[in-house]
């Protein structure tokens, strides 16, 4: 019944109005009938009636929903009263606009990689992932092949359990040679996870179990509409990996992008045909079978009435097994289970905790914008006095003055919040631009599902309701106590209720506090950015070029692809405007390189020889031709480079400043002898058998350089001479005498002529190779940076705000001041001055909250050892100027005050 009075309003008036009007009419004649006059009678039936109006709002509240009502009353007041006022509605949708669409960008960024599941996997809660802890307690995530076979007959718990791992290849689907990535995964992958195909068919499980065999291939959905359009008849067709063929007989479903969140595959193959795309493994005895070469992720799917506990205790007790079989691999080494999906966020843990950091400071931000508009709310409620002091006057209750400025609050982040999703979705595309910028760039891939769900939106709407709830319960208290009697006396100044120490002051001094907070970490991300610029590489990238030439895969003999390798350098270092080129096996800070394990020949018998035994070393080695010292820019700084090295003669190495210092502290390395014993520490060479010791004679000492990442420690590093060790695949570095980029058509015409089917698509300068070291530090200080700029602006608005309202309360006492023979410069200085030290207390109390930020996130800052003072000065001196900005325009105006305007109507 109460619904029903909602609808049709104006049929149940009319009848309201004949019913009410029928009673009168009856009260009437039965006044009339006992001798009253007409006027007495209707008089006395109104009053027996209890009063027309009265009686019909009883019972329209009883037809409707009264609070319905009122609250729609209340929403289309509020909208008149943000429509007549369309400056301050838009700086204050803006304010809350630019807070929770920031907020929800980085919200969707760890959304996508936390609590995102896998796309295209079906039932993840049953699917589990193998990891290891090894005797130390590190935790690894890789296994080897050899695990596969031996947890693959837990079939007691385990439905099936899948190897995969990612390889770069050249593939070349019929348009030209590109670099792509290769899944090679065992036959049950697709079955395992759960994924579905959109053409075609996936690998069988009997498919695969052989050494080179079963050449075929899966396309992922995304290669397959961008090399292909989406043509379902390219089921059959071939594609070429690393000049192998290959037919493709299915397509993955759209969403699915691999079991991992970076790294998605261009396309699957079978894993036993990792011989045939990467040569260069079987070159240099890797065998797919050996123990201890971990690089694969081991996924498994639970069997139905099996739990992860269960399953955990039987890999475990199978892990001991192995471990008493193997001990030379095993030793120490506890295999364990966790579900994928945990493991697969814990792959992305750093980058997850980086984004709460950053989430933070956004929140802190939403928190500014909060406080700016709650100051803004404030200010205009005093200027909203005399309109509060007669709805009061009038018969209004306080409560319901505080329901309709709440309304007002909400409405107006509610438009807040459509405008921060529309805000945000537009950063999410440039931030989905920027990634794949990053992919190109990048060795590692990130493939992030940056869709909007239901937990993003749920968050708009949680920030947007909160935001409303905040700045309501600090400015619709405060606008409600205005006393009516005394506001409705004068327009011109009311009294200062808010007082001189009020929530105006506290919230300003809060803004600039969380600004400071913001630009401090502006500045120290912008330093640790600038430190990371500025370390010495130990080399200079500017005029480097890098090629990596993968001639293993063209399927010549090892003497032949030598040849090719001298010819192309020739070729280059005869070019006009290069100066050197060289080959090596890693270049410099890239992912590759392994470490050797051995001996050093001690010739004494000291107290640092262990009683004369042979001290062990290991260090990371890098094979690289005569010229690469000279090419990279590492000066040798004792002993002598490579020259024209004996194959079959003695083995001759380079070691570097830190391997030097380390094992001859005090002498000279030169002329000394290493015995390197394996790869791998405990194990044998590749291809599972001990060879005898290669014994190595030290010619020189090169120069540290940074090999694998900017911020690494020093490292002992070995090189070897390519005459004497030809690992196949190798880098090409070609020194150019102008920029690197002049280089580039000497390089590639002399690959068209020495190996045209060479892939030479990722030539490029180092200066882009180092792109990808800087990529994320350099937007996260770009963000963070951008964030504290209109952090600065909101305080320096809320200054402003919080200043005019003081100025607009104070009129009266200005008046006075200078009446009673004050100047303007007083009252100038007096205001200025108060800005300023609301500044300097938000400063410090914003410096003290840095300082302890700081310490918790010290690791990600290179060279910022805590809130360093040249930081904490710019930041005071910034925001000094902001306040002496916001501080002119109220200052002018209270020094313009009119003591004859300002008291008349006193």
């Amino acid at each position: 019944m109460r619904l029903g009075g909602l609808y049709d309003k104006q049929r149940n008036d009319r009848e309201l109005d004949e019913e009410v009007e029928s009673h009168l009419q009856l009260h009437l004649e039965d006044n009339l009938r006992l001798g009253m006059t007409a006027e007495e009678a209707r008089r006395q039936a109104v009053i027996r009636l209890g009063g027309i109006e009265s009686t019909k709002e009883a019972y329209r509240d009883q037809r409707g929903l009264p609070w319905s009502e009122m609250l729609w009353q209340d929403l289309r007041y509020a909208a008149r009263q943000l429509r007549k006022n369309p400056v301050f509605t838009t700086v204050a949708v803006l304010t809350l606009a630019l807070g929770i669409g920031v907020n929800t960008t980085i919200f969707n960024l760890i959304n996508a990689v936390v609590w995102r599941s896998l796309p295209g996997v079906s039932r993840i809660e049953e699917l589990v992932s193998f990891d290891y802890l090894d005797a130390s307690g590190t935790r690894a995530l890789a296994l080897s092949y050899a695990d596969y076979l031996d947890f693959s007959n837990l079939t007691n718990v385990l439905e099936g359990i899948v190897a995969a791992g990612v390889q770069s290849a050249e593939v070349d689907a019929g348009n030209g040679s590109t670099d792509g990535l290769v899944g090679l995964v065992t036959g049950d992958y697709f079955r395992v996870l759960g994924v579905r195909a959109a053409a075609g068919r996936f690998f069988d499980a009997r498919e695969g179990l052989h050494r080179g065999a079963d050449a075929i291939a899966v396309l992922s959905h995304d290669y397959w509409r961008r090399h292909f359009g989406g043509t379902p008849s390219i089921i059959g067709q071939t594609i070429r990996i690393n000049h192998r063929v290959f037919t493709i007989v299915g397509v993955a479903e759209k969403n699915f992008r691999g079991d991992t969140l970076d790294r998605s595959p261009d396309l699957w193959i079978p894993l036993n045909m990792i011989d045939e795309v990467q040569p260069i493994y079987a070159r240099l005895g890797h065998d797919l079978l050996a123990r201890g070469q971990d690089w694969l992720r081991l996924r498994a799917r639970l069997r139905p009435g099996a739990n992860i506990p269960a399953a955990a205790s039987a890999v475990q007790m199978r892990s001991r097994e192995i471990e008493r079989s193997h001990r030379d691999v095993n030793q120490g080494r506890t295999v364990t289970l966790a579900p994928l999906e945990q493991s697969v966020r814990g792959e992305m843990a750093l980058m997850a905790e980086r984004g709460f950091y950053v989430q933070a400071l956004s929140g802190l931000f939403l928190l500014l914008a909060c406080a700016n508009l709650t100051n803004l709310l404030l200010a205009r409620a005093h200027k909203r006095r005399l309109e509060i002091g007669v709805r009061l006057a009038l018969g209004a209750s306080r409560g319901r003055l505080l329901r309709q400025l709440f309304t007002e609050n909400l409405l107006l982040s509610s438009m807040g919040g459509t405008a921060a999703l529309i805000l945000s979705y537009w950063t999410t595309r440039l931030i989905g631009i920027a990634i794949k910028s990053f992919n190109a760039i990048s060795f590692y891939q990130l493939d992030f599902n940056l869709d909007y769900d239901g937990r993003v939106i749920g968050f708009i709407l949680l920030l947007t309701v909160l935001a409303g709830l905040v700045i309501g319960f600090l400015s619709a208290p405060k606008a409600a106590e205005f006393d009516d009697g005394l506001a409705l006396k004068s327009n011109l100044a009311g009294p200062n209720k808010f007082g001189r120490i009020s929530t105006l002051w506290i919230l300003a001094m809060g803004q600039i506090a969380a600004a400071v907070v913001l630009l401090a970490m502006a500045g120290l991300c912008v330093k640790s950015l600038h430190n990371a610029l500025a370390i010495n590489l130990g080399f200079d990238p500017r005029p480097l070029l890098s090629l990596f030439l993968d001639v293993p895969s063209l399927g010549k003999s090892s003497d032949t692809e030598r040849q090719i390798l001298s010819q192309i350098l020739e070729k280059i270092q005869s070019s006009p405007g290069i100066k050197s080129a060289a080959l090596a096996q890693h270049r410099p800070l890239g992912f590759t390189g392994r470490k050797i394990y051995g001996d050093i020949e001690m010739r004494s018998r000291t107290a640092s020889s262990h009683n004369g035994l042979a001290r062990r070393f290991s260090a990371y080695a890098n094979t690289v031709s005569s010229d690469y010292f000279r090419t990279v820019g590492i000066p040798i700084v004792q002993g002598r480079g490579f020259g024209r090295e004996a194959p079959n003669g003695i083995r001759v190495a380079i070691v570097n400043e830190t391997l030097a210092r380390d094992k001859w502290p005090g002498e000279n390395p030169v002329g000394k002898r290493v015995c390197v014993t394996s790869y791998q520490k405990g194990t044998p060479l590749p291809g599972g058998v001990r060879p005898a010791p290669i014994w190595a004679e030290i010619i020189g000492v090169a120069k540290d350089s940074k090999y694998h990442g900017l911020v690494e420690d020093p490292t002992d590093y070995l090189y070897w001479s390519a005459d004497q060790v030809y690992p196949g695949a190798m880098h090409l570095m070609v020194r150019c005498e102008g920029l690197a980029s002049s280089g580039i058509p000497a390089v590639r015409q002399a690959l068209r002529e020495l190996a045209p089917d060479l892939n030479s698509s990722n030539l490029q300068t180092m200066e882009s190779h180092l792109d990808y070291r800087y990529f994320f530090p350099r937007r996260a200080a770009g963000f963070i940076s951008g964030i504290s700029v209109l952090g600065l602006l909101l305080a320096a608005l809320g200054l402003y705000g919080v200043l005019s309202c003081t100025v607009a309360q104070r009129v009266k006492e200005f008046a006075i001041r200078m009446a009673l023979g004050a100047n303007r410069r007083d009252v100038l200085q007096q205001v200025l001055t108060e800005g300023l030290v609301l500044t300097g207390l938000g400063v410090v109390t914003g410096s003290v909250a840095t300082a302890g930020i700081v310490r918790l996130i010290r690791g990600y800052l290179y060279g910022v050892g805590g809130l360093e003072m040249s930081v904490f000065l710019g930041v005071a001196a910034v925001l000094s100027v902001a306040s002496l900005a916001a501080s002119v325009i109220p200052a002018y105006r209270g020094m313009k005050t009119d003591p004859m305007v300002a008291l008349r109507y006193e």
